[in-house]
Parts: structure tokens; sequence; C-alpha cells
């Protein structure tokens, strides 16, 4: 597998493919994704964030299009993100908890073209809206039993090629839509740009002080703003990435309990989760007491 620059591409500063691209060479035997029982090494990450990037340029997808996001925090989730990247897509993450109506008006406001879910029950929503979302062409299910009309993920990566799609992909390219809570009006998309989130991972990484051998404990969902950038300072700064099925708030215990072994070092969590954390673990735990170096006043982000 080539690591190596893409001939004739410019390499780019503030493009965090570049970063990404370079750890995996660097460090292809160690972890990269965490989740519950199952790892992904950096080696196996990389190579299937190239197989997804291949497989959506085969369905047809270019530069700019939008690929709604409907997913759960899964093994997954990270390689779907980066894998439109790759190929200069802009992913649109979703609350997967969206009903019809709320589902079909992100996918008509951010005109996406596929969409990737995870279960049956989320298809049935889809299709139950499909025909007032006219841009939508692609339906991609991680789960098995994929039902005719939808595509399976699992064979799109094993069809595709694992080698870099070599698609130039520039900082000022806009590769996120991140939709508001919808408090005060209908959600609205807030765009960010692949420079926008290398600064930001950059800073990230400076502030913590992070490097490959921390791991990212990711409890708040995916589709949160917070949970993307995080990702990236992850894999720029060639650590481990650990996704949590479960919220910090209902499962906090037992989370604590199964994610400590696995060597987490930073989280995040908002302000009532930051005090029940305090409340329920260094009131009663040293270990997580004297493994706490700081806490940094930046959306509750937390070394552990």
């Amino acid at each position: 597998m080539d690591f190596g620059r893409i001939p004739g591409m410019k390499s780019y500063s503030d493009n965090g493919l570049s970063s990404i691209r370079i750890n995996a060479g660097k460090r292809p035997k160690n972890l990269a994704v965490l989740f519950e029982d199952n790892t992904l090494s950096w080696s196996e990450f990389w190579d299937r964030c190239n197989r997804l990037a291949n497989a959506y340029l085969k369905l047809g997808l270019k530069e700019g299009d939008r690929v709604q996001i409907f997913l759960p925090n899964c093994l997954e989730y990270p390689e779907v993100v980066i894998g439109g990247n790759l190929v200069a897509l802009i992913n649109t993450a979703g609350n997967y908890r969206l009903t019809g109506n709320e589902l079909v008006y992100q996918l008509n406001d951010c005109g996406a073209k596929a969409i990737v879910f995870k279960t049956r029950e989320q298809y049935e929503t889809i299709k139950d809206v499909q025909n007032q979302a006219p841009t939508l062409e692609h339906l991609i299910m991680l789960d098995e039993d994929v039902p005719q009309g939808a595509t399976s993920y699992k064979d799109l990566l094993s069809e595709s090629a694992s080698n870099d799609p070599g698609v130039a992909v520039r900082p000022e390219d806009i590769h996120l839509l991140m939709y508001t809570g919808g408090t005060t009006g209908h959600p609205k998309g807030a765009a960010r740009t692949n420079k926008c989130d290398y600064h930001m991972a950059n800073a990230v990484c400076h502030e913590l002080g992070l490097n490959a051998d921390d791991v990212y404990l990711a409890v708040a969902p995916m589709y949160a703003a917070a949970s993307m950038g995080y990702l990236y300072a992850t894999l720029l700064s060639g650590g481990r990435w650990g996704l949590s099925r479960h919220s910090f708030l209902i499962r906090s215990s037992g989370m604590w309990k199964s994610t400590r072994p696995r060597g987490h070092s930073w989280s995040r969590s908002c302000t009532i989760g930051y005090s029940i954390c305090r409340m329920k673990f260094w009131a009663n735990t040293t270990f997580l007491h004297s493994n706490m170096s700081r806490h940094v006043a930046l959306l509750y982000t937390m070394r552990l």
C-alpha cells in the first residue's frame, strides 16, 4: 500500500488529509479506531477510507456532492467522514433519530445525493420520504439483510480499490455541513472548510499536548459539532479514536469501567456531564483523580 505523496498533486500545510495520510504510513499497525470489542489499525482504517472514497466515485458522486450521514456512533463513522473528504464530497451529519419529516427537510436543504445509514428501521424512515427528496439517489446501508432499493456498505468496500483516489482537495473547500438544533426555526447548515477544521484540530492538539499515545473517548453523538472537530484532532495527532454507543449520562458508570483498560486519556462533555463525572468518580476513585492532569475550559474538554 502506497502512503506517499500523490504525483502531480500539491501538498497543503492546512489540509488535514495530508497529516492523516502520513500517520497511516508511519503507524500502520497502531490502533486507530476502537468501538466496543472491535478495532481498526491505522492501515485497516486508511484502507477502508480509500475503498469508500473509490466506491463513491463508482456511484457517480463528484466534488461538492452532499452525503447525509444518518448513523449512530459506530466503528464505521470515522471512515465515512474521511472517505467523503478524500474525494471532496461534503458530509452533512444528522441525528440518527430524526423523524421522516425532519430528515427530508435536511436532505432537501443540503441537496443530498446519498445517505449512509445503519438499520432496517432507518431504511423504512428513508423510504417513506424518498419521493419527497428529489436529489437523493443512493441509499447505503451498513447492516446485513440489505433490502431492495438500498446498497450494501460492506459490498461497496469489498468491490472497490484501496488505492488513494487522487482527488485534489483544497483548504478552502467546504467539507462539512453541521446542522443547528432548530430551536428558533428550521435547522440551518453551518459550513466548515478543510482549513477551518485543520487549524481547530491543531489548536486542540497544542492546548492538550496530544500525541500518538493519546486515546479519545467519544461519548457525545458523532453528529455533534464538537465530536466532528475532535475526530480531526485525534487523527491529526496520530492517536486513537474510541467511540461509545451510549451517551455519557445514561451509561457513565459502566462506560468508565469498560473504557479505562483501553487507556482513554481525554474526552469531552457538557457542563452537567463534567459535574457528574466529578461527583461519581473523582470523589471515590483515586485512579481517575490521580490521572486528571488538567481540565481545559474548552467545551469542557477533559484530560483524564
